[in-house]
């Protein structure tokens, strides 16, 4: 996972996302999803990593290409 250098609503705006709440399970926190974010396939924003580590971030993904949509589109239907 890569953190992007871009503004947050432009992110969202361009890549048809919704800001989210991240309810950590282990501490019971809440976390604004809002920081740009790429992965390999996927573009999305991720919540701030806090002090119950990196297994403990919240995420919300869509596909970043056609190719990767028609995958996952299959592999979840």
């Amino acid at each position: 996972m890569i953190y992007v250098n871009s503004e947050t609503d432009e992110w969202i705006l361009k890549h048809k996302l919704e800001k989210d709440v991240y309810h950590c399970p282990k501490c019971k926190g809440q976390f604004e999803i809002k920081l740009p974010i790429l992965t390999k396939d996927c573009a999305g924003i991720a919540s701030e990593t806090h002090e119950c580590g990196s297994g403990y971030v919240g995420v919300v993904l869509t596909p970043r290409d056609q190719k990767t949509d028609t995958f996952w589109k299959s592999v979840l239907s």
